[in-house]
């Protein structure tokens, strides 16, 4: 039980001392400790299985993710809401596959609109010939991953079509990975 790793240690808590009460939904310093927090949080459960944090907390911080998400459908570790220009800026792979696991770990269903603008953004950066995703850190195994984990959050097969790359083999980001 995340809540009860020691009789000083409470897991839960550390997440949510974090919290910005001044921004609401918002965790730490930067838009990624608040997506991380959503992504801590949005699935602790008790021993017995149910929800430990309640869902207008999960809530807030989801409204705040899907405000900080880009024109091009993805997100980055900076906070963007409210500001056009950043808002405009490209996205990051590794941080949109972790905002989709967060949104989609805390209820948001792979319908939503936030969630189909990801995976069209994903798409748009995945290459073909390695099953990789498009990186300003290059090809690697971290943006593939965090792409990987946000897509089967959300129930979207990372070995689909759209992710099944022309080369011989037919590479997939699991491909890549292995």
């Amino acid at each position: 039980d995340p809540a009860r790793v020691s009789k000083r240690q409470n897991l839960i808590a550390g997440v949510t001392s974090y919290y910005q009460p001044e921004s609401p939904g918002y965790y730490g310093s930067t838009f990624n400790a608040t997506v991380f927090g959503l992504l801590a949080l949005a699935d602790v459960k008790t021993t017995g299985g149910v929800q430990r944090v309640p869902q207008i907390v999960l809530d807030q911080a989801v409204e705040a993710v899907k405000a900080n998400q880009h024109t091009d459908g993805g997100w980055t570790w900076e906070k963007a809401a409210g500001n056009k220009a950043a808002l405009e800026k490209a996205s990051e792979p590794d941080m949109t596959g972790a905002a989709m696991a967060a949104l989609c770990t805390a209820g948001v269903a792979n319908t939503n609109e936030s969630i189909a603008n990801a995976k069209k953004y994903l798409v748009s950066k995945f290459v073909k010939s390695s099953g990789a995703f498009e990186s300003a850190f290059g090809v690697n195994t971290d943006t593939v991953d965090w792409a990987v984990q946000g897509l089967k959050a959300c129930g979207i097969d990372p070995q689909a079509a759209e992710f099944t790359g022309s080369a011989p083999g037919n590479k997939t980001p699991l491909n890549f990975l292995i």
